[in-house]
């Protein structure tokens, strides 16, 4: 009885040898300090006894701290090297759950999971420097430069400006009597049919009198077409366009005292001439202005 005793203990010595003959050479962890919820490459290295052969679980053990998501093996001559992925979900050390692996069962593995709470709030932690959005310090920088550099602009360019200002206040002023005189111009021409001679013409003289009034600072408004001539010889002697304005206020005066119907054509002949005339007087101006200013004029023929 004793003997059969003795046999059966000698066996399951054998049997525990045979499955837990082996010896833990090294443990790594990559990452080696790893959070809740982080996946863990663990590796574990081994030397265990020739003719052990090992198989991968079917199952991987189950335990609620823990999610094992693969198992695999890397052996040489020396040691083998056991990859264990998992996931922890509790800090603090854990004994990993035992894993058959058929020659041999691993057991007694000890994993530590790092707890954020426990670094962040272990000791008092002083505030933060104030936190900027990106590029703060540039557009900073753009304003106090705009704030410092735009008075010292003003201050070295203002001359230039305010010559420019006056300069283009001036060109305006000077444009505007001829543009006025363009509208017209363009809408006698639009109802050229609609109009008879007698009005097409009064209207043509009367604009073109508050156009060299404003033009040469003569009222023409109250002159006749016999004074007005007068004046424009004295004004424009040696000018082609004198001749243009004048021709065209003796005609004027034919239609509106000498009962003179134009036709259509000699309207738009009579149009055109002005226009070209005005034109002509408009560069004489121009050059009459450039002479007067320090630095030119805007053109008023553009």
């Amino acid at each position: 009885m004793k003997q059969r005793i003795s046999l059966i203990l000698l066996f399951i010595l054998l049997i525990s040898f045979l499955s837990f003959g082996y010896d833990i050479e090294q443990v790594t962890f990559i990452p080696r300090e790893f959070y809740i919820g982080d996946t863990v490459d663990m590796r574990v290295t081994l030397k265990i006894p020739s003719g052990t052969y090992l198989n991968i679980p079917e199952e991987f053990p189950r335990a609620g701290w823990i999610h094992i998501h693969d198992i695999n093996f890397l052996e040489n001559e020396e040691f083998t090297t056991i990859h264990i992925i998992f996931s922890s979900f509790q800090p603090g050390i854990r004994v990993l759950p035992p894993i058959d692996l058929g020659g041999l069962v691993l057991e007694g593995v000890r994993i530590d999971t790092a707890s954020i709470l426990d670094q962040e709030y272990s000791s008092f932690v002083s505030a933060s420097d104030p936190m900027y959005l990106p590029g703060t310090a540039f557009y900073f920088g753009l304003l106090v430069g705009g704030l410092i550099g735009l008075p010292l602009f003003i201050l070295f360019f203002f001359r230039v400006l305010r010559s420019r200002i006056l300069r283009s206040v001036l060109t305006a002023g000077r444009r505007r009597p001829y543009i006025r005189l363009q509208k017209v111009l363009k809408e006698l021409e639009r109802k050229i049919l609609n109009r008879d001679g007698n009005e097409f013409y009064t209207t043509l003289l009367l604009e073109l009198k508050v156009y060299l009034s404003n033009r040469t600072g003569s009222d023409f408004n109250t002159l006749t077409s016999r004074e007005a001539c007068l004046i424009l010889d004295d004004l424009y002697p040696e000018e082609f366009f004198r001749g243009t304005l004048e021709a065209l206020f003796r005609f004027s005066d034919k239609v509106k005292f000498g009962g003179v119907d134009p036709y259509t054509a000699r309207k738009k002949e009579d149009l055109n001439r002005l226009d070209e005339a005005v034109k002509a007087l408009e560069i004489y101006y121009k050059h009459l202005w450039a002479a007067e200013d320090d630095k030119g004029v805007a053109d008023v023929d553009r």
